[in-house]
Formats: structure tokens, sequence, C-alpha cells
């Protein structure tokens, strides 16, 4: 498993409003989950990552040597 740290940062109340709403989409990956139940953080835990994977194929294409 992949250590963690913990970080912190505020997001304005619009973003943890559209994170909430997304939970009963998202709640079948929380059946894994010890609690049982998909949270918020988790939620923005997976926001994050995808928009990172984004980003990296953005980035690279703009990289990309031009033919």
């Amino acid at each position: 498993m992949t250590k963690s740290a913990m970080t912190g940062l505020r997001l304005p109340q619009d973003i943890l409003d559209r994170a909430d709403a997304l939970i009963p989409a998202l709640a079948h990956l929380g059946a894994g989950r010890a609690s049982g139940a998909l949270v918020r953080s988790e939620v923005l835990r997976l926001a994050l990552v995808r928009g990172l994977d984004q980003l990296e194929q953005e980035t690279v294409r703009k990289k990309a040597p031009k033919r």
C-alpha cells in the first residue's frame, strides 16, 4: 500500500456541495471500505487523482514533438 500524507486545503462550499452530490452515484465504490460507506474525502481524492491524470495527459500532448 502506498504511504499517504495528511494535507489540508480550503475549498469553496460549491466544490464541497458538488462532491457531496456525487456520493450516491459513486456509492458502489464504498462497498469494500471498512465502514461500507463512501465519504466526501474519498470522492475528493478520486476527483483529484482523475484530474491529475487528465492534466498529465494534457502536458504530455503539449510536449509531444509536432510532425
